[in-house]
């Protein structure tokens, strides 16, 4: 029954795919979740916000965010913006911005408006008080 059990609770779980892959002019991106910053809206489609560099993704803000739900990583705190919790170092009211920080150390800030500044500490709050 143990087995069995395992088995239900493996198979209810989708594998989540290593890399992600992104759509963009003329690219096809492969990154990793941790690579990612976050992404902010540009018209119909997406600046993909990486450590290493900006990239347009001709993917929108809402199909970006129901396709990253699975993650767990990706919030959406503003209309523009979707930012990785798991990255976020330090949130600055003052300069209505978030401070995020790549596995090797790397800092990167992202301006926020004053409302997603409050959504992004609100769903900070609710996984440490989850935790």
């Amino acid at each position: 029954i143990a087995k069995a059990a395992d088995r239900a609770r493996n198979a209810r779980q989708p594998e989540m795919p290593e890399k992600l892959l992104f759509k963009s002019v003329n690219t096809k991106l492969f990154l990793e979740a941790d690579d990612i910053a976050g992404f902010k809206a540009d018209g119909n489609y997406a600046n993909l916000i990486s450590f290493d560099g900006e990239y347009l993704v001709l993917e929108n803000l809402l199909s970006l965010e129901r396709r990253l739900k699975g993650w767990g990583h990706f919030v959406r705190v503003d209309r523009s913006t979707m930012i990785n919790i798991v990255k976020v170092r330090s949130i600055d009211q003052q300069q209505h911005s978030c401070t995020l920080k790549s596995n090797d150390g790397r800092k990167l800030e992202i301006p926020l408006s004053i409302s997603g500044i409050s959504a992004l500490s609100d769903a900070l709050e609710s996984i440490r008080t989850s935790s």
